[in-house]
């Protein structure tokens, strides 16, 4: 038999008699593992608690957040449709657009046409399609017209080549408008073309649009 395999001294298992001994023995024969960090346990029941206490506040601040974006998105809908692309009834109304942009055009045409032999009745039709300060404005630039087209036999005829509407709130109207413009003089002379791109302004009057107002862009 190898010496590791040989069996040790017996242990004695019986007690003195003395019960003081024995238990001093005990004590010196026991040994007590604790496992790691057994301070820090808790019992069951408290985490399963402090876990639903984190998922109620995890909720809360969802649920807090979730209405804070609504409240954010109410206001920016109200800002846009008070102030904003919502505002624009051309980006949601292609009836109204459409009559504004009919309407306009040809009251352009009438405002900025005319014929030596016929100013009076073109001075009547332009001062039915206008309204507002334009029509003070017309009156100055037409004055000349008046004088001076019956000498030259001028006549000039405008043309609406392109139109965008920039705005279109209840009965106030901006658009965008690329006009041409073509006349002739006494002997068929033509008269040097004229392109260019005019602000209009446009207000409905008893229910039909008026020019309010032009300026270059």
């Amino acid at each position: 038999m190898s010496p590791d395999s040989r069996p040790g001294p017996a242990v004695d298992t019986v007690g003195t008699g003395d019960p003081a001994v024995d238990t001093a023995g005990a004590a010196a024969t026991e040994t007590v593992v604790e496992p790691a960090g057994s301070a820090e346990v808790r019992p069951a029941g408290s985490a399963e608690t402090e876990r639903r206490s984190r998922l109620v506040l995890l909720i809360g601040m969802v649920a807090v957040l979730l209405l804070a974006g609504a409240v954010l998105l109410g206001v920016a809908r109200h800002a846009a449709v008070t102030n904003g692309p919502l505002a624009n009834e051309a980006f949601v109304d292609a009836p109204e657009t459409a009559e504004l942009i009919g309407q306009a055009t040809e009251a352009m045409k009438t405002v900025y046409s005319y014929d030596h032999r016929s100013l009076a009745a073109n001075e009547q039709a332009a001062r039915a399609v206008i309204t507002g300060p334009f029509v003070e404005e017309f009156g100055r630039v037409f004055e000349p017209v008046k004088q001076l087209a019956p000498a030259q036999q001028a006549v000039l005829t405008t043309t609406v080549a392109a139109v965008g509407v920039s705005l279109l709130q209840g009965d106030r109207a901006r658009l965008l408008m690329m006009v041409d413009q073509r006349g002739t003089r006494a002997g068929n002379q033509q008269i040097t073309g004229i392109t260019g791109r005019l602000v209009v302004d446009a207000e409905r009057v008893d229910g039909r649009w008026k020019i309010a107002g032009v300026t270059e862009e």
